[in-house]
C-alpha cells in the first residue's frame, strides 16, 4: 500500500492549490509503485497523511517562510501486486 506523509504549515498554500498538489503527489506515488492511479481499488489503498506543523525551524531558528515537505514510507512486509 503506497503511503505518504506531507508536511504543510498553515497558510503555505492556497486551499485549491494544496488540494491539487496532494492529488498530484498521490498519483505520482501510485504510478511510481507500478500501479494505475485511475484504478479505484489502487486509490482506496493509497494513503496520504497531511500534517500541520506548529513551527518549522532551520538551523535551530524559526524559518523565515513556510516550507512544505514530504516523506514517503513503505508498508512493512510483502505486498502482492494485482
Amino acid at each position: 500500500m503506497p503511503m505518504l506523509d506531507v508536511y504543510i504549515p498553515d497558510g503555505a498554500l492556497q486551499p485549491d492549490a494544496e488540494a491539487a498538489l496532494l492529488k498530484r503527489i498521490t498519483e505520482i506515488l501510485v504510478r511510481n509503485e507500478g500501479f494505475d492511479p485511475a484504478d479505484p481499488v489502487t486509490r482506496s489503498v493509497s494513503w496520504l497523511w497531511l500534517h500541520r506543523p506548529a513551527g518549522v525551524y532551520v538551523g535551530g531558528e524559526p524559518a523565515d517562510a513556510p516550507r512544505p515537505t514530504h516523506r514517503r514510507r513503505r508498508q512493512a512486509g510483502p505486498c502482492a501486486r494485482a
